[in-house]
């Protein structure tokens, strides 16, 4: 089954729903079953020339902010960040304790590093290129790709700019004890570890399981989760003259999202983490407003 997706292809859709894309992929033996929230997305051309099938799912998933895996026969196409199956139900949070883990690594990147993407496409009618813009300010990344219409430029930018403010925090972790019911996407806590830690959403990325005569290991690659609250993608904060601040935390109870606010909001700045407690959101929240406000005092 997985040797059939890197057989190189030709072939080209037009005005084609996503989900009939990925079906036609998995018609090499697997059995297709794209989450509902992507599947009526309709693509006004995708171009596969001399492309392997693994190629092009990986292709659709940075242009989609999704992830494609084959589970038991099945070629899954789901949201990342999400924390759902393909039918829509929630996977089960995890909450780790310091006693589950053996070593961990954990890396902050510059938040400011860039402001947004910008996607490149041309008009239908014309040879102008024009630009597709996800988040705001001067240092915008490029992607090298460009696309035939402006749909699908936004929704690359979009998809693209999910994954750079995701990436803001990341963590390493490797469990003293193997877990083999882990898998990606599942949402996670931290408790008994390094305050900046504990105080977030976990998104599980990559999973690795390690087998040794002495034991079973299994390692987790986290990144910040992004919260459901507004479609962090959409939003273009201005870069200045914020009136207030914005956050979202879990409730642990329902696992449902809420917001926290401090300031007047009509145009507040927004963290784009999502925090694991309403107290650790409240003292996010405070921290920002009050750097806002000290630096506006400046």
């Amino acid at each position: 089954m997985r040797g059939g997706l890197k057989v190189r292809r030709e072939r080209s859709w037009d005005a084609t729903p996503l989900a009939f894309i990925i079906s036609a992929i998995a018609a090499y033996g697997l059995t297709p079953l794209v989450s509902a929230v992507l599947a009526g997305i309709e693509l006004l051309q995708v171009d596969q020339a001399n492309e392997s099938d693994a190629n092009l799912l990986s292709r659709l998933g940075r242009e989609h902010d999704a992830i494609a895996t084959i589970k038991a026969g099945r070629l899954l196409f789901l949201p990342t960040g999400k924390a759902t199956t393909a039918s829509g139900l929630a996977l089960p949070h995890v909450t780790l304790t310091r006693a589950d883990g053996d070593q961990h690594r954990f890396l902050q990147a510059d938040r400011d590093a860039y402001t947004g993407v910008k996607a490149y496409y041309y008009d239908v009618n014309s040879a102008d290129k024009k630009e597709a813009i996800a988040g705001a300010g001067d240092n915008l990344k490029e992607l090298r790709h460009s696309y035939t219409e402006q749909a699908s430029a936004l929704q690359a930018a979009r998809a693209e700019w999910k994954r750079l403010q995701r990436g803001t925090a990341t963590l390493s972790y490797t469990l003293a004890k193997g877990r083999p019911e882990l898998i990606p996407d599942q949402t996670y806590s931290l408790t008994g570890i390094k305050a900046e830690i504990a105080a977030i959403v976990w998104l599980g990325g990559n999973i690795r399981h390690s087998f040794t005569p002495d034991a079973f290991t299994t390692s987790l690659d986290l990144e910040s989760q992004l919260p459901d609250g507004d479609d962090i993608a959409g939003l273009a904060d201005q870069g200045a003259g914020y009136t207030g601040i914005v956050a979202w935390y879990r409730d642990a109870t329902t696992g449902k999202q809420h917001k926290i606010t401090e300031g007047d909001q009509s145009n507040p700045r927004r963290l784009t983490h999502l925090y694991e407690s309403k107290p650790s959101a409240q003292r996010a929240v405070k921290r920002e407003w009050m750097r806002t406000q000290h630096a506006e005092s400046l």
